[in-house]
């Protein structure tokens, strides 16, 4: 509450034809909060097909320095999810380019939860894959199931209810909350 902090970005370099972006979040003194790496792909929008980032090499602005890999890949694909929960894709979920925003994914995720768990835990990993886009109109639903290994590891995936596709899968790993706890 009130903390001051500060965000960084910055383009490390690219991975075949995923641009990767990492991110940092540091205390005003300099504490590391966290930190991530995302690998986007470019799609031309009109033909619907990846295009190379090494075509806007020498218009983005890199910093070279590693690229935070400690990301897991794919999240598994689900093997008995239970349907958590149903949304449809409303105007508030779009980004500029008329498909839902990543955080509508996320947000629809989230809401899966019973409220008391969220009060008492924080993710520690979060692992997502955006398989397709959804767009206003669409309903989608959101499947959830226990994971094995950690003891709070949990999958998602969400579907497109009209044509059954996966749209996107994620793996949740939480941790008992630090901050904001009575404890």
């Amino acid at each position: 509450w009130q903390e001051q902090l500060t965000v960084s970005t910055w383009l490390p370099g690219f991975d075949g034809f995923y641009p990767i972006r990492n991110f940092e979040i540091k205390t005003a003194e300099g504490g590391l909060i966290a930190r991530a790496a995302f690998a986007w792909l470019i799609v031309n929008i009109a033909e619907k097909k990846p295009i190379r980032p090494d075509k806007f090499a020498d218009i983005w602005p890199m910093k070279k320095t590693e690229i935070f890999r400690n990301v897991k890949g794919r999240a598994a694909k689900l093997t008995a999810p239970e349907i958590k929960g149903k949304f449809s894709v409303e105007y508030s979920d779009i980004d500029v380019n008329g498909h839902t925003n990543n955080t509508g994914y996320i947000r629809w995720m989230l809401d899966c939860y019973d409220y008391g768990f969220l009060l008492e835990n924080e993710p520690k990993e979060f692992l997502v894959n955006f398989a397709e886009d959804c767009v206003p109109g669409d309903e989608v639903a959101v499947g959830f199931e226990k994971a094995g290994g950690h003891p709070k590891t949990f999958r998602h995936n969400i579907i497109n209810t009209k044509t059954g596709r996966e749209l996107c899968r994620a793996e949740i790993i939480w941790e008992k909350r630090r901050i904001g706890n009575s404890d």
